[in-house]
């Protein structure tokens, strides 16, 4: 049982869809930086993000992997793996900077695609040598935004902060509960993610 509903947060909060969550966070807070669009510009740029993030990567990797399980295909445990489904995240991430970096958004949505992009890129690397959680990393991403956007856009997340860190610490548990980690693959993936956001404003904006 208790496997069970590990494997179903880990399909909950899977890294695909943490960029659409974050859009949906940010927006969901009525401030200066997101004046530029109405409703349902948020709307259009949270379908763009699901969709070239999530549902475009998603689909590939599941036509590549068709002779595995849906849950392989989604958690890829092997770090062998995980290279050539990386780089596709990797190109489709890259694809949605360049398709927001032309809509009227804030500077810190593009900072905000961009960290979505190191961090694969750092990941994919990490990924040659090491195993990583890519849960973690995306996770710890999610709370260094919030982290940023609080303090440097001065907007208060910081009840979703608190949130991120509890979430962030289930899924890192359900992951080690799955043996799919060691605890410093997952330690390490919250702080690099954690970093990068944080790094990524802090050289933008200062």
């Amino acid at each position: 049982m208790e496997k069970k509903i590990a494997q179903i947060i880990s399909v909950i909060t899977h890294p695909l869809l943490l960029p659409t969550y974050i859009y949906l966070l940010l927006f969901s807070k009525p401030a200066f930086y997101t004046l530029s669009l109405t409703a349902q510009g948020h709307k259009t740029v949270i379908l763009i993000v699901f969709i070239t993030t999530a549902i475009t990567p998603l689909s590939i990797i599941l036509l590549l992997f068709r002779n595995k399980s849906i849950k392989e295909k989604l958690m890829m445990e092997k770090r062998q793996e995980r290279i050539f489904p990386l780089i596709v995240v990797a190109m489709f991430y890259y694809a949605n900077y360049y398709v927001l970096s032309g809509l009227p958004l804030h500077p810190a949505f593009q900072v905000l695609n961009i960290v979505f992009s190191i961090n694969i890129v750092i990941a994919l690397i990490i990924s040659f040598f090491w195993k990583i959680s890519l849960h973690t990393i995306s996770w710890g991403a999610l709370v260094g935004v919030l982290c940023a956007f609080t303090v440097i856009l001065q907007t208060p997340f910081l009840t979703y902060i608190l949130a991120g860190i509890i979430v962030s610490g289930i899924v890192a548990s359900a992951r080690l509960i799955l043996k799919s980690h060691q605890n410093s693959e997952v330690y390490l993936g919250f702080l690099t993610g954690f970093a990068v956001s944080i790094i990524s404003f802090i050289l933008y904006f200062f």
